[in-house]
Protein backbone atom coordinates (compact mmCIF):
# COMPACT_ATOMS: atom_id res chain seq x y z
CA UNK A 1 0.00 0.00 0.00
CA UNK A 2 3.04 2.39 0.76
CA UNK A 3 4.34 1.81 -2.35
CA UNK A 4 1.10 2.69 -3.99
CA UNK A 5 0.77 5.79 -2.14
CA UNK A 6 4.13 6.84 -3.12
CA UNK A 7 3.74 6.31 -6.85
CA UNK A 8 0.17 7.86 -7.00
CA UNK A 9 2.03 11.11 -5.47
CA UNK A 10 4.88 10.93 -7.69
CA UNK A 11 2.24 11.11 -10.74
CA UNK A 12 0.36 13.96 -9.29
CA UNK A 13 3.26 16.26 -9.22
CA UNK A 14 3.73 15.28 -13.13
CA UNK A 15 1.95 18.56 -14.90
CA UNK A 16 1.55 17.84 -18.62
CA UNK A 17 -0.71 19.75 -20.74
CA UNK A 18 -1.48 22.63 -23.46
CA UNK A 19 -0.46 25.95 -22.19
CA UNK A 20 -0.88 29.03 -23.64
CA UNK A 21 2.49 31.21 -25.74
CA UNK A 22 2.72 33.72 -23.22
CA UNK A 23 3.05 31.39 -20.21
CA UNK A 24 6.56 30.55 -22.00
CA UNK A 25 10.05 31.63 -20.35
CA UNK A 26 10.80 35.40 -22.07
CA UNK A 27 13.87 33.80 -23.66
CA UNK A 28 11.68 30.83 -25.58
CA UNK A 29 9.14 33.84 -26.75
CA UNK A 30 11.79 35.82 -27.75
CA UNK A 31 13.27 32.67 -29.99
CA UNK A 32 10.10 31.74 -31.56
CA UNK A 33 9.22 35.48 -32.13
CA UNK A 34 12.64 36.16 -33.71
CA UNK A 35 13.27 33.12 -35.59
CA UNK A 36 9.70 31.46 -36.23
CA UNK A 37 8.02 34.50 -36.77
CA UNK A 38 6.44 33.19 -40.27
CA UNK A 39 5.39 29.98 -39.01
CA UNK A 40 1.77 29.53 -37.52
CA UNK A 41 1.78 28.15 -34.01
CA UNK A 42 0.10 25.04 -33.79
CA UNK A 43 0.16 24.36 -29.85
CA UNK A 44 2.42 24.93 -27.01
CA UNK A 45 3.23 22.20 -24.13
CA UNK A 46 4.61 22.16 -20.59
CA UNK A 47 5.54 19.11 -19.83
CA UNK A 48 6.79 19.02 -15.67
CA UNK A 49 7.70 16.02 -13.78
CA UNK A 50 9.31 15.72 -10.43
CA UNK A 51 12.82 16.93 -11.54
CA UNK A 52 12.41 18.92 -14.60
CA UNK A 53 10.53 21.19 -16.79
CA UNK A 54 10.16 21.12 -20.38
CA UNK A 55 8.34 22.87 -23.35
CA UNK A 56 7.41 21.90 -26.98
CA UNK A 57 6.30 24.37 -29.18
CA UNK A 58 4.69 23.17 -32.46
CA UNK A 59 3.79 24.52 -35.71
CA UNK A 60 1.15 23.98 -38.39
CA UNK A 61 3.84 23.17 -40.76
CA UNK A 62 5.33 20.23 -38.74
CA UNK A 63 8.20 21.82 -37.35
CA UNK A 64 8.76 22.14 -33.97
CA UNK A 65 11.28 23.80 -31.24
CA UNK A 66 11.87 22.51 -27.46
CA UNK A 67 13.21 24.46 -24.55
CA UNK A 68 14.21 24.00 -20.96
CA UNK A 69 13.15 25.03 -17.62
CA UNK A 70 14.74 28.36 -18.14
CA UNK A 71 14.01 28.89 -21.68
CA UNK A 72 17.16 27.77 -23.63
CA UNK A 73 16.69 25.99 -27.04
CA UNK A 74 17.28 22.39 -26.51
CA UNK A 75 16.36 21.31 -29.91
CA UNK A 76 14.97 22.84 -33.59
CA UNK A 77 13.58 20.66 -35.72
CA UNK A 78 12.74 21.93 -39.20
CA UNK A 79 11.62 18.68 -40.92
CA UNK A 80 12.87 19.34 -44.15
CA UNK A 81 13.48 22.74 -43.99
CA UNK A 82 16.68 24.62 -43.54
CA UNK A 83 16.97 25.37 -38.96
CA UNK A 84 17.06 29.30 -39.15
CA UNK A 85 20.85 30.13 -39.57
CA UNK A 86 20.70 32.50 -36.73
CA UNK A 87 20.14 29.80 -34.52
CA UNK A 88 23.10 27.58 -35.29
CA UNK A 89 26.18 28.70 -33.68
CA UNK A 90 29.15 29.89 -36.46
CA UNK A 91 31.65 26.72 -35.50
CA UNK A 92 29.01 25.06 -36.65
CA UNK A 93 27.64 26.51 -39.76
CA UNK A 94 31.11 26.97 -40.76
CA UNK A 95 31.73 23.09 -40.75
CA UNK A 96 28.53 21.78 -41.96
CA UNK A 97 29.29 24.78 -45.18
CA UNK A 98 33.21 23.92 -45.55
CA UNK A 99 32.53 19.79 -45.71
CA UNK A 100 28.93 19.30 -46.94
CA UNK A 101 28.23 22.34 -48.98
CA UNK A 102 25.27 20.79 -50.41
CA UNK A 103 23.62 20.25 -47.18
CA UNK A 104 21.58 22.12 -44.71
CA UNK A 105 20.96 21.40 -41.23
CA UNK A 106 17.31 20.36 -40.86
CA UNK A 107 17.43 19.47 -36.56
CA UNK A 108 19.56 21.17 -34.26
CA UNK A 109 19.54 19.14 -30.57
CA UNK A 110 21.15 18.98 -27.63
CA UNK A 111 21.76 15.60 -25.04
CA UNK A 112 23.58 15.40 -21.79
CA UNK A 113 27.11 16.02 -23.64
CA UNK A 114 26.74 16.47 -26.75
CA UNK A 115 24.83 19.09 -29.43
CA UNK A 116 23.61 17.25 -32.92
CA UNK A 117 22.83 17.99 -36.26
CA UNK A 118 21.20 16.26 -38.84
CA UNK A 119 21.78 16.98 -42.13
CA UNK A 120 19.56 17.58 -45.16
CA UNK A 121 20.98 13.87 -46.37
CA UNK A 122 19.91 12.38 -42.89
CA UNK A 123 23.83 12.47 -41.97
CA UNK A 124 23.87 13.24 -38.10
CA UNK A 125 26.87 15.37 -37.21
CA UNK A 126 27.71 15.40 -33.26
CA UNK A 127 29.90 18.52 -31.59
CA UNK A 128 30.98 18.80 -28.45
CA UNK A 129 29.35 21.64 -26.13
CA UNK A 130 31.97 23.75 -27.19
CA UNK A 131 30.71 23.71 -30.69
CA UNK A 132 34.00 21.02 -31.98
CA UNK A 133 32.97 18.68 -34.24
CA UNK A 134 33.39 14.89 -33.01
CA UNK A 135 32.08 12.93 -35.72
CA UNK A 136 28.80 10.67 -37.18
CA UNK A 137 25.89 9.50 -35.29
CA UNK A 138 25.71 5.94 -36.45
Amino acid sequence: MALIACSLSFTSCSKDGIIPFSQLPQQAQQIVEQHFRDADISVVMKDKDFLHTEYEVRFNNGNKVEFDKNGELTKADCCTQPVPDAILPEPVKQYVLTNFPNDYVTEWSKDDLHWKAELSSKLELIFSRKYQYVGLDD
